[in-house]
């Protein structure tokens, strides 16, 4: 235990002392390949919201970056956390800091389910879907060719369940994604904080309750997916920004 807080304690005053050349590093750097992270360059407050004009890009070579990613926070989740994470504690009070994972809070997840919803978990099993991708908030749209025996081919939906005419695909859709297996939150602030995201193919959606069943939209969803994979889906962001 010793040894790893010994460890925890030199990869701290290691990365304390690149930050503060950080400005000869910049000018430094290049044409050499870098990895960045976030420095507090103005005072914040403890409470005060985080934003994008009080921090600084800490640029670091590749090859010198080592373990740093796992304790201080990339600059690639600085739009996660600009005008949006609170400050854990005091920053840049004395001179420049750096933003660690641990001080950050994942963001509460944005969904927020009607009274007439209900958590419904599928699996997806298409190999071309990319959890990654998705965020809660998210839509997710279901795409099913209609050309395998046996499978419906009269009904296709549309996000308010209006009928549409027969065609090649049956679209069943839109869905907003609740929990993306154990992550209710950003993916970006998930990765920086090495939080566990298990079970990503397991998706909670957002289903309007109808008598003892769901919607005519999760109904014919559920119908449909089985142990099929030859299905896409398409998102469609909550953030366009993002």
């Amino acid at each position: 235990m010793k040894g790893i807080l010994g460890l925890l304690i030199a990869c701290m005053l290691g990365a304390m002392g690149v930050f503060f050349n950080w400005m000869y590093l910049n000018s430094a750097l290049k044409g050499t390949e870098t990895e960045s992270f976030i420095g507090v360059g103005k005072p914040i407050k403890a409470g005060e919201i985080i934003t994008k004009d009080r921090l600084v890009e800490l640029k670091v070579p590749k090859s010198q970056a080592g373990q740093m990613g796992r304790f201080i926070a990339k600059w690639s989740i600085v739009d996660t956390i600009d005008g949006k994470q609170p400050a854990t504690r005091d920053f840049a009070v004395n001179g420049p800091d750096l933003i660690l994972t641990w001080d950050l809070r994942d963001l509460p997840s944005k969904v927020k389910a009607a009274d007439d919803e209900e958590l419904v978990f599928v699996t997806i099993n298409t190999p071309n879907f990319v959890s990654e991708l998705v965020d809660p908030g998210d839509e997710l749209t279901f795409n099913f060719p209609n050309d395998v025996a046996g499978q419906p081919k009269s009904v296709v939906t549309n996000g308010g369940g209006t009928p549409q005419p027969e065609g090649p695909v049956t679209i069943v859709g839109p869905f907003r994604v609740a929990t993306i297996g154990s992550r209710t939150g950003s993916y970006k602030v998930y990765r920086s904080k090495n939080l566990p995201m298990g079970q990503s193919r397991q998706l909670g959606l957002l289903a309007k309750r109808e008598g003892k069943g769901y919607d005519a939209k999760m109904t014919q969803l559920l119908g449909l997916l089985g142990n099929r994979r030859d299905y896409s889906v398409s998102v469609d962001k909550a953030d366009k920004q993002e």
